[in-house]
């Protein structure tokens, strides 16, 4: 967590955070997971899009 300490200053300073790549263990499972759905996770082994999913049917996504 960061704060704002009563001296006004972010505690830790920002430019000392970094992000952690991962994913979620749930690749392939036939179900399309947005947080894996991007390439550093494989698009979710393939369950966000229907011509890679094994089931061909996309599951979990929400449609707009």
């Amino acid at each position: 967590s960061i704060v704002c300490t009563m001296g006004l200053k972010w505690y830790p300073p920002p430019e000392l955070l970094h992000c952690i790549k991962g994913c979620e263990p749930f690749m392939g499972d036939n179900y399309c997971d947005p947080v894996n759905n991007r390439a550093f996770c494989n698009y979710d082994g393939g369950d966000c899009c229907q011509s890679t999913v094994k089931t061909k049917k996309v599951s979990g996504m929400l449609k707009l």
